[in-house]
């Protein structure tokens, strides 16, 4: 899919060797080795930060491999997805996440799924605390999941303090 977007090389990234993966690393630690394959113009998260337990090392990880000006697009379940991995991301993590380290959000989204089997699937755009009123089991019955697509900022660096 990504190749058919205009992407020149792909780069699969799995936690075991394994058919189609060109790199082996885990996510739970920082890995010096992932830093040097990159820096990546555009990182897909499709529900892999989902089956992590180190999310400090996942985002340093992340921080590390992509590139300035370089994208990130996390796909990942945000509630009622208990199967999918032993975590769920509250859209307020990522957001607070991208906006205190001065990165970009161009789009972010809260996506409500009634069902696999159905195209009944709603999404709407996701702020700063734009689902306060779902709070204790105010949301409606299907799972949630959270899109964010961010962009790493020409300023980052100086935002951290580092040449």
């Amino acid at each position: 899919m990504l190749r058919a977007l205009g992407f020149d090389d792909v780069i699969v990234l799995d936690i075991r060797p394994g058919p189609s993966v060109d790199l082996v690393a885990d996510l739970n630690q920082v890995d010096p080795a992932l830093a040097a394959r990159g820096p990546f113009d555009f990182v897909l998260d499709w529900g892999a930060a989902s089956r992590l337990f180190r999310f400090a090392d996942y985002f340093r990880n992340l921080l590390a491999v992509t590139s300035i000006d370089g994208a990130v697009w996390h796909i990942a379940p945000s509630d009622n997805l208990f199967a999918r991995g032993p975590c769920m991301f509250s859209p307020t993590l990522l957001h607070d996440f991208y906006t205190t380290n001065s990165w970009d959000i161009l789009e972010m989204h809260w996506v409500h799924v009634q069902s696999w089997h159905d195209d009944n699937w709603f999404k709407a755009p996701y702020t700063g605390g734009a689902l306060d009123w779902m709070c204790f089991g105010s949301a409606s019955p299907g799972a949630h999941l959270v899109s964010a697509l961010v962009r790493r900022r020409t300023d980052f660096a100086e935002h951290l303090g580092k040449p």
